[in-house]
């Protein structure tokens, strides 16, 4: 059986198309992360008390666009941290064995990626 399947160019085009959207989604998210941080920055020099409630603190401010001032909110939350549930019930003397009869069903996960180096060389083997 062979591991190597040929395209036709309507689905070639629906794989170019995912793959596209995927980089450009990487893309985005590191523009993003990058950008937030730099206006972590900003506010953290600008102070971030105008509001604060039990768990956030608000910073707000306006920004000029096409003309107009539009107001921003900056804020900051704190979550709580999640239970280690694991090291709970390890804790309590539980083990590995005794936690699989607590283990949720399988699930297919489904990827779609370019071939790295070593699979294509497997491919075209």
């Amino acid at each position: 059986m062979s591991k190597k399947v040929d395209f036709t160019n309507e689905e070639r085009a629906i794989i170019m198309a995912y793959l596209k959207a995927k980089a450009d989604k990487a893309k985005a998210e590191k523009a993003e992360k990058e950008a937030k941080a730099m206006a972590k920055e900003l506010f953290s020099k600008l102070g971030k008390e105008f509001k604060t409630t039990d768990k956030t603190s608000y910073l707000y401010g306006t920004v000029q666009v096409q003309g107009k001032a539009k107001p921003v909110v900056y804020k900051e939350t704190t979550a709580k941290g999640t239970i280690d549930w694991q090291a709970y019930a390890m804790a309590l003397g539980g083990t590995e064995e005794q936690a699989e009869a607590y283990r949720k069903p399988s699930n297919p996960r489904t990827s779609l990626d370019w071939a790295t180096k070593a699979q294509e060389e497997e491919i075209n083997g």
